[in-house]
């Protein structure tokens, strides 16, 4: 099964929309069984409580249904803005109150031997280089428990990529890295920037969408 998540307040012009039903016409042509969740029509809360952070409160029905279709499934593709070089509020909720501990992941001991001050020191000094971060992340002892999940992550950019990179590429080390991935899942990336000067994808993108979806 295929999730689509969407997290944009307007599902029918915007360029998010375009994103969306271009991912879904995508399925169809492929002869995938595809679920959407769209965060806003679903009127998700994304507000962690201090009850619920605190497992005092009942669970939320819609927070489980969530996780149970992610966990049955085996893409998961995540379609939103980036806003202030983030995620919108909505899907920080959603990884707030959805991808938790238990779920998605746990912590175990420190392995004997391997001091905790070692990745604030010369794990530090490692996680400078981006390109040896799943070899330090590694080192971490924790049980992924999305492992076999492929996701797909589109974002629409108002900027140009130069804006991406000079804060750091931000979305995908906050999205990509640091949660999907720390979770187990293996990620791909497609990035629309100057999406307002498009009335429509663009081929390159709608390429990339194709190539990504029919390689999952």
């Amino acid at each position: 099964m295929k999730i689509i998540i969407y997290a944009h307040p307007e599902n029918k012009t915007s360029h998010n929309a375009m994103v969306l039903r271009e991912v879904i016409s995508n399925f169809k042509n492929l002869n995938k069984e595809f679920q959407v969740i769209d965060l806003y029509e679903d009127k998700f809360n994304p507000i962690l409580s201090n009850d619920e952070y605190n497992l005092k409160a009942n669970p939320d029905p819609l927070v489980l249904k969530y996780q149970k279709m992610i966990k049955d499934s085996d893409e998961v593709v995540f379609i939103f803005p980036v806003w202030w070089n983030s995620a919108p509020a909505m899907l920080k909720g959603f990884f707030d109150r959805v991808i938790t501990p238990g779920f998605a992941y746990n912590f175990k001991p420190f392995p004997t031997g391997l001091p905790m001050y070692f990745m604030d020191s010369i794990g530090k000094y490692f996680l400078e280089y981006n390109f040896i971060y799943n070899i330090v992340t590694r080192l971490i002892p924790i049980e992924r428990h999305l492992t076999g999940i492929n996701a797909v992550v589109i974002n629409t950019f108002g900027g140009p990529e130069i804006s991406y990179r000079l804060y750091h590429k931000n979305p995908s080390e906050v999205i990509d890295q640091a949660i999907l991935e720390f979770c187990g899942m293996k990620v791909k990336r497609i990035n629309w920037f100057n999406a307002q000067r498009f009335k429509e994808i663009p081929q390159s993108i709608k390429d990339q969408i194709a190539t990504s979806l029919k390689k999952n």
